[in-house]
């Protein structure tokens, strides 16, 4: 708990780094690859490349990296502070990401993006809203889990990889590391889908559960456990 608390508090930091910095910054501080050609070969998908990127590491410090690879389109949610929303907006679409809202709007983006075989990217473990997911295992607990990627992935037939972004020691940089995901994600029963997803997510998990942020509420709405976060 201790080890994650520091690395959530590390995130924060970096936040802030990678926003205010020119992309440049980030990009250079990627300094190790694993699996990357899973990513490379998925973009070059006719049908499409959906991304999914956890809460796990600091994603944001390799939205600049991605970019470079491709022309993303991200789901983003926006903030309720005007000024901040402006600022994180322009800073995650520099160079080749278009950023949409988490609404009707920009889910018509992403499936438009995927089916005309471009690059779409969601963060797969968001509490999603009531009409927008089923409860899934995760972690042996029943939660409330999103079903728009599955919903994606069954439209268009798209390729899915995951992405990744933990730091290194002593400061050094990070390193990303893209996974295949589990068969079944492509499944086109929509639960076995999303429990599948979650899965992918967990793997990842359980490879460094301190890189995780835990902080954010996942467990917020489960089908036996009531009120964990009060």
């Amino acid at each position: 708990t201790r080890q994650n608390l520091v690395c959530t508090a590390q995130t924060g930091l970096e936040f802030t780094n990678t926003w205010g910095m020119p992309p440049e910054y980030s990009i250079n501080l990627m300094k190790e690859f694993d699996n990357i050609e899973l990513f490379q070969q998925a973009i070059k998908s006719p049908k499409g490349c959906l991304v999914i990127v956890p809460h796990f590491g600091n994603w944001e410090f390799m939205n600049p990296w991605v970019s470079q690879c491709s022309k993303p389109v991200i789901m983003y949610k926006p903030s309720k502070n005007q000024a901040m929303d402006v600022f994180v907006r322009n800073a995650r679409s520099r160079l080749n990401a278009t950023l949409v809202p988490t609404d009707e709007k920009g889910v018509k983006a992403l499936l438009k993006t995927l089916k005309s075989g471009g690059v779409s990217i969601i963060l797969p473990d968001h509490v999603p809203h009531d009409n927008g997911g089923v409860f899934a295992p995760f972690f042996g607990i029943s939660v409330w889990t999103g079903i728009l990627s599955s919903r994606l992935i069954q439209k268009t037939g798209c390729a899915v990889v995951m992405l990744s972004c933990t730091r290194l020691a002593n400061g050094s940089g990070f390193k990303i590391t893209a996974d295949t995901v589990d068969e079944a994600v492509y499944s086109d029963d929509l639960p076995t889908s999303v429990a599948a997803i979650n899965r992918t997510v967990e793997k990842l998990i359980r490879r460094d559960p301190v890189q995780y942020q835990w902080t954010y509420k996942r467990f917020k709405k489960c089908e036996t456990l009531k009120d964990v976060y009060q």
